[in-house]
């Protein structure tokens, strides 16, 4: 079973400049539907362990410092601040309103640094803890992903990958890429 986490962003564009601002969006319901079986489960009051992760991939290595590239104004939900000093390695860790059985939160990020950027809004649940849900499917196997605007890999510049130095970011299938991820370069 694939859940998806939908949520917006706007402008989805090319080329930005240091100083310009991505918003981000999230509004759904509690209620899911599986995208292969289209199987709903409730996710109620429920921790998806989202992460809003930015990396730098237009250099060799590449740079996952979010909260050096992305300053965060909240206006709904909130944003946490983490780091992995050993790793030089930095999320926003994004915790949606929940009220009236929905999901719900909005954030400006300005950006702080000029490059190539890949940016998301992830679930990441620690290794071994198990989702727990209430629905007609609890003992299937489950995965939450994300799903940036309509999920068209067309619109989220994914192309771009194929300019890094990375190999692991130029050779990335669209499938591993995902519908979750846009890119974008700062000017």
């Amino acid at each position: 079973m694939i859940y998806q986490v939908p949520y917006k962003v706007s402008p989805i564009q090319d080329t930005f400049s240091v100083g310009d601002t991505i918003w981000m969006e999230m509004d759904f319901n509690e209620t899911l539907t599986d995208i292969n079986a289209d199987i709903p489960n409730t996710f109620s009051n429920f921790d998806f362990k989202l992460e809003l992760q930015c990396g730098r991939f237009d250099k060799n290595p590449t740079q996952g410092k979010t909260i050096d590239f992305l300053d965060a104004i909240v206006l709904l939900g909130e944003v946490v601040p983490r780091a992995l000093p050993g790793a030089g390695v930095s999320y926003y860790e994004v915790l949606p309103a929940y009220t009236s059985q929905a999901y719900r939160f909005k954030s400006a990020f300005v950006l702080q640094q000029k490059g190539a950027f890949f940016c998301g809004i992830f679930p990441n649940p620690p290794l071994g803890e198990p989702f727990e849900i209430r629905g007609q499917c609890n003992s299937s196997a489950l995965s939450i992903e994300s799903k940036v605007n309509n999920g068209d890999l067309t619109e989220n510049n994914y192309q771009m990958l194929t300019s890094s130095p990375e190999p692991a970011y130029s050779n990335m299938t669209p499938t591993r890429f995902g519908q979750g991820a846009f890119c974008f370069v700062v000017r």
